[in-house]
C-alpha cells in the first residue's frame, strides 16, 4: 500500500473522530433528538436516573414479566433471544459491560457470537476463566430448557445458572435495587400496605409487601449474596403480577408507581431474561444447542499526530467553513481538551467488535441482519451499522453521540466508504446544530436524515429522467418477477433450458415442516413427523385416515394400488384397494397403467378427470415434475385426484367427506366446489400408481384449500412451518372492521405467492409513493371481499364503513409538477376497504413499520402537503422541501413525539 493511500485512510478515520468530540461538545452528552427540546427542571434526580436508563435501555417493552415475547415473526424471536444473551453477559451499568452478539447458523447449529466493550478482559491475551464458566454453565442452562412446567418454578429450587446470572449482575442488581429503595422512600409514608386495606387485591398487596420489606431493611451499598438473591426473586413475583402494577399505580400515582415498576423490573432482569429464553427454546428447539462464542477485543483507534490538531482547524478541514468569531467563541473551550482527547487510543463499542470479526474471520454469514445489545446503540454505531450495504439493525438507538469512539479500521473498501458516510452525516448535524446555537430564532437549514439528499441541486428535467429510469427498472422488475413465478410451476406455457433442477424433499422429511430428520406415526406408520409440535398441528386431519390405515385388510393381489376414497354422503373419507391395468398403447408403442375406479365414481361409467398435485404451496415443497407436458424431467410422484369430468354441471351433490377433511384441516370450507365421488391415488411416473400414503393427504389437503383461493389468514407465532412462497404482509383495516369487529389497524397476515400473483392480475401493482421516499416501497391490494363496500345495516358513523384514511394519505402522489400533487388517485380516495400491503422486494413486512409510515403521512405529511396546495404562490421548492423532509429519522422521531403506539390502538385523530 503506498504511503499516499495510507494517508487517504487515516484522514478518513480522523474525519469521524474530530466531528464525533465536536458533536459530543455541541449536544453536551444529550440526544441529537434531545437538543431541540425543552429540559424538565422539575424532575427529581432519581427520577432523572430512571427515565434516562429507560431510554437507553428499552427494557419498556412488555407490561410484566410473564409476557410472552412469541407473538410475533422467528425473526423477532431470535432478536429477542439475542438480546437476552447480551443482558445476562453485562455485568455492570458503566461503558465496560455493554455487549453485543450477532447469530450465524450452519448445518442446523446455531453459533451466538457476543463482544463486550471491555473485550471480556481479552487485552490480556485471555478470556476471564469465570465468564468462560458462566457463558458454559449459559449453554448448559439452554440444552436443559426441555419443559414448561419449568417456568414456573419455586424460588427455592431456582436452577444454578439462573442464581449464577443474579451474582455474575450483582453490579447492576445492587443499583437498581438502590434506585427503588430511593424511589419508594419519600412515597410510602401514609400508604397502608396491609392486605386488608385491599379487599380484592390481598394477594397483590402481600406480593409487593414482601418486596418493600426487604426494601426498607436491605443496605444496598454492602448487599449481601443472600438478601440480592432475594430481592430479585421476589422483584420478578412482583412484576409477572399485573395485579401489583396496578396496586402501585393506584397507591402511589401514575408517576412514582410507573417509575417505581421500572426500577423493579431492572431488578428482575436476570430472572426474567432467564424465563424468556426457556420460552424461546421450548418454540425454538435448536437454539437449545447454541454454542456461546467470545469476541476477543479489536485493535484501538489511535490517530496519527499529523491528524492530532487544533479543534479550529479541525472545524475547517472538516469541511465546515472558515473558524468565523462566533466559531471560535463557542469552540474555544474545549481546544485543550480537543486535543488530549484525539491523541488518545479509543477503544471499539461492542458493535463495531463484531464488525471487525465478522470482516476478518470470514466463513458463515450472518443469520440475521440484526445486532442482539444489551443497551440501546449510540448514535455513532447505528448510524454506522445503517450505512452499510447490508444495513444491520439493532433494538433501537438512544442518539447519544459518545466521543471515546473507536473507528473500525480495516483495509476494506466496504468499510472505508461506511466510515466516509458517516463522517459526512455527523458533518451536517454539526452544521445544523451549529446554525440552531447561533441563530436560534431563525429556521436553520437542518439535514433531516442520516443521509444528505441532492435534490435541491437538480433540476426538474433531471428529476424527471430519474423517475423514468427508476419507472423503467421496476417494470423490467416486474417482467423478470412474473417470468420466474411461470418458470417456478405457476404456469405451464413458459419453461427453458435453463430452469434449475427441482428439489425433492425426502420421504422421511416432516410432513409439516419438511424437517429431518423424522420419525414416523407410531400407529399407521405412513407420515412422518418431527416433533410432538408438527405431529399436534396435524392430528386433527391424521386421525381421520391413521387408525383406518392400521386396520386396513390385506392387499388382495400386487395389482391393487392403496388409494383414499371420498364418498359423496359420508363425512369421512376412507381407504380402498383399487386394481389397475396393464395397457400397451400400438399407436405410441409405450406402456402405461390403468387405474379402474369407475365403478367408484358412478353406475353410469363417467368420463374421469384428473388433478395432479406436483407441489404444496403451503409447505414450500416439491413431490414431482413431468405431469406436464412442458416438463423437461419426468421425476418425483404426483398426487393425482380422479373424478367424474362433467361433476361441476352433470347434477352431482357436494362432497361432504372432502369438506369435512378441509374443515379438519383448519379451513371452514374449500374456495371451490367438489362435488360427486372421488378418488385419491399416487401416480409414478412414467404412467404407473404406486400406494398413497398418509403424508399424500396432507398434501392433498393443502392443496384444496388454496386452489383457486386469494385469501389470507392472519400470521401466527412461527409454530407453524412458513412456506418460502409465503410472506408476511399486513392488512390495513378499514373503518368498518375496526368498529364492527373490533379489529386493531393493523393486522400481520400470511401472503401466498399465488395470492400476490393473482391480485397483481386483477389490480395491478399499485405502490405507494410515501412508502418508497421512506426507504420501504410497498405494494397496496384492496381486499376483494366486498364486506364494508356496502354500509352494514345499523351504520351511523359519519364515515363510510369502507373508509380507509391510513391508505388514502400513504398513496398521495409526490411529484412535484404534478398538478395531482398531494392527491391520492381516485381509485385509492372512494371505496376502499380492507387493504393488503407486501413489500415491494418480497421480504417479511413488519405491522409496526406500516403503522409508522400510516401514522406519519396521516398525521404529519398530510398537512404539509395541504399547506403546499392552500398557498396560492406554490413554488416547486417548496414542495421539494417537502420531499426532503419525507425521511425515516423524521418518521421515527414523529412517532416518539407522539407517542405513536398510543395514538394507532385507539385510532383517533391528532391535533397540533
Amino acid at each position: 500500500m503506498s504511503s499516499e493511500t495510507s494517508n487517504l485512510q487515516g484522514e478518513h478515520v480522523a474525519r469521524v473522530v474530530w466531528a464525533a468530540h465536536i458533536l459530543a461538545y455541541l449536544t453536551k452528552g444529550r440526544s441529537h433528538a434531545q437538543v431541540e427540546k425543552v429540559e424538565d427542571d422539575v424532575a427529581s434526580d432519581t427520577d432523572s436516573e430512571i427515565e434516562t436508563e429507560v431510554a437507553v435501555d428499552d427494557e419498556m417493552d412488555t407490561a410484566t414479566a410473564k409476557a410472552v415475547p412469541l407473538s410475533a415473526s422467528r425473526e423477532s424471536v431470535l432478536r429477542k433471544f439475542l438480546d437476552c444473551i447480551c443482558q445476562l453477559l453485562s455485568p455492570s451499568k458503566g461503558w465496560e459491560g455493554v455487549t453485543a452478539a450477532s447469530m450465524r447458523e450452519s448445518s442446523g447449529r446455531f453459533s451466538v457470537e457476543v463482544a463486550r466493550n471491555d473485550g471480556f478482559g481479552s487485552d490480556c491475551g485471555s478470556f476471564d476463566p469465570a465468564t468462560l464458566e458462566y457463558c458454559r454453565m449459559l449453554e448448559e442452562y439452554l440444552t436443559s430448557c426441555v419443559s414448561t412446567e419449568e417456568t414456573n418454578t419455586p424460588a427455592n429450587s431456582m436452577a444454578e445458572f439462573e442464581a449464577a446470572s443474579i451474582n455474575y449482575t450483582a453490579s447492576r442488581v445492587d443499583y437498581w435495587i438502590s434506585a427503588c429503595q430511593r424511589t419508594y422512600a419519600n412515597s410510602h409514608i401514609d400508604t397502608d400496605w396491609h392486605p386488608q386495606a385491599w379487599p380484592g387485591r390481598e394477594s397483590a398487596a402481600q406480593t409487593w409487601t414482601s418486596m418493600a420489606d426487604l426494601l426498607v431493611c436491605s443496605n444496598s451499598k454492602r448487599m449481601a449474596a443472600d438478601i440480592r438473591t432475594l430481592s430479585v426473586q421476589r422483584a420478578f413475583g412482583c412484576v409477572s403480577s399485573p395485579e401489583v402494577h396496578h396496586l402501585l399505580l393506584d397507591a402511589l400515582g401514575p408517576k412514582v408507581g410507573s417509575r417505581l415498576w421500572v426500577a423493579l423490573k431492572f431488578v428482575a432482569r436476570p430472572l426474567t431474561d432467564c424465563q424468556r429464553l426457556r420460552e424461546i427454546t421450548l418454540w425454538e428447539s435448536d437454539l437449545r444447542h447454541a454454542q456461546i462464542s467470545l469476541v476477543p477485543s479489536a485493535p484501538k483507534t489511535t490517530l496519527r499526530m499529523e491528524h492530532v490538531i487544533d479543534i479550529v482547524t479541525a472545524w475547517e478541514r472538516l469541511g465546515l467553513g472558515i473558524a468565523t468569531e462566533p466559531v471560535i467563541e463557542l469552540l474555544d473551550p474545549y481546544r485543550e481538551l480537543f486535543k488530549q482527547a484525539c491523541a488518545e487510543s479509543l477503544s471499539l463499542h461492542a458493535e463495531m467488535q463484531l464488525i471487525c470479526y465478522h470482516e476478518e474471520c470470514r466463513g458463515r454469514r450472518r443469520m440475521l441482519q440484526y445486532f442482539g445489545c444489551s443497551k440501546k446503540s449510540c448514535l455513532l454505531c447505528e448510524t454506522f451499522l445503517a450505512a452499510m450495504h447490508d444495513p444491520i439493525e439493532t433494538r433501537g438507538r438512544h442518539g447519544v453521540c459518545y466521543p471515546a469512539w473507536g473507528v473500525p479500521c480495516l483495509n476494506s473498501d466496504a468499510i472505508y466508504l461506511v466510515t466516509t458516510e458517516l463522517g459526512n452525516d455527523l458533518v451536517n448535524r454539526i452544521r445544523g446544530l451549529f446554525n440552531r446555537i447561533i441563530r436560534p430564532g431563525a429556521t436553520a437549514n437542518v439535514m433531516q436524515s442520516d443521509f444528505v439528499s441532492d435534490f435541491s441541486k437538480i433540476t426538474l428535467e433531471e428529476w424527471r429522467q430519474r423517475q423514468k429510469i427508476v419507472d423503467i427498472a421496476r417494470a423490467e422488475q416486474t417482467t423478470k418477477w412474473t417470468k420466474l413465478q411461470l418458470i417456478e410451476g405457476k404456469g405451464q406455457d413458459l419453461h427453458t433450458r435453463a430452469r434449475p433442477r427441482p428439489k425433492f424433499e425426502p420421504d422421511n422429511c416432516c410432513v409439516m415442516c419438511n424437517k429431518t430428520p423424522a420419525r414416523r406415526c407410531g400407529r399407521c406408520r405412513s407420515t412422518h413427523y418431527c416433533s410432538k409440535d408438527c405431529q399436534k398441528s396435524d392430528f386433527s386431519s391424521h386421525k381421520l385416515l391413521c387408525k383406518k390405515l392400521a386396520t386396513l385388510p390385506d392387499r388382495p393381489s400386487p395389482e391393487h394400488k392403496r388409494a383414499i376414497f371420498f364418498p359423496v354422503h359420508e363425512t369421512e373419507p376412507i381407504l380402498i384397494w383399487i386394481p389397475t391395468e396393464r395397457q400397451y398403447e400400438e399407436d405410441s408403442r409405450v406402456w402405461w397403467t390403468d387405474a379402474l375406479v369407475r365403478s367408484y365414481l358412478g353406475p353410469d361409467s363417467p368420463s374421469i378427470g384428473r388433478l395432479y398435485v406436483e407441489h404444496n404451496d403451503v409447505r414450500g415443497r416439491n413431490l414431482g415434475s413431468g405431469k406436464f407436458g412442458s416438463a423437461l424431467r419426468n421425476e418425483g410422484y404426483c398426487v393425482t385426484l380422479l373424478h367424474r369430468d362433467g361433476y361441476l354441471k352433470d347434477g352431482s351433490p357436494p362432497n361432504k367427506s372432502i369438506l369435512a377433511s378441509v374443515r379438519a384441516s383448519g379451513a371452514p370450507r374449500p374456495p371451490y366446489a367438489y362435488n360427486g365421488p372421488m378418488v385419491a391415488m399416487r401416480e409414478v411416473h412414467p404412467e404407473d400408481y404406486a400406494d398413497i400414503q398418509l403424508s399424500d393427504f396432507r398434501h392433498l389437503m393443502d392443496y384444496l384449500i388454496t386452489y383457486a383461493s386469494t385469501g389470507v389468514r392472519e400470521s401466527v407465532p412461527d409454530l407453524q412451518y412458513r412456506a418460502p412462497t409465503v410472506v408476511r404482509g399486513v392488512k390495513i383495516c378499514c373503518d368498518g372492521e375496526i368498529k364492527l369487529h373490533a379489529s386493531e389497524p393493523f393486522v400481520s397476515i400470511d401472503v401466498r405467492r399465488s395470492t400476490r400473483i393473482h391480485l397483481s392480475s386483477i389490480q395491478g401493482n399499485c405502490n405507494s409513493p410515501i412508502s418508497a421516499l421512506l426507504g420501504i416501497p410497498l405494494i397496496f391490494w384492496k381486499d376483494p371481499d366486498a364486506e364494508f363496500h356496502v354500509n352494514p345495516p345499523g351504520w351511523d358513523a359519519t364515515q363510510w364503513a369502507s373508509s380507509n384514511q391510513n391508505v388514502a394519505f400513504m398513496m398521495m402522489r409526490t411529484n412535484p409538477s404534478d398538478t395531482s400533487w398531494g392527491w391520492a388517485p381516485l381509485y385509492w380516495n372512494y371505496d376502499i376497504g380492507n387493504v393488503w400491503v407486501v413489500r415491494e422486494d418480497g421480504q417479511d413486512l413488519d405491522v409496526r413499520e406500516v403503522a409508522m409510515m400510516c401514522h406519519f403521512a396521516r398525521f404529519k405529511l398530510q398537512r404539509m402537503f395541504e399547506d403546499t396546495l392552500e398557498s396560492e404562490e406554490s413554488t416547486l421548492q417548496e414542495r421539494k422541501r417537502v420531499l426532503k423532509y419525507i425521511t425515516r429519522e423524521n418518521m421515527r422521531a414523529f412517532w416518539e413525539e407522539t407517542g405513536g403506539d398510543e395514538a394507532d390502538r385507539s385510532h383517533d385523530d391528532l391535533s397540533d
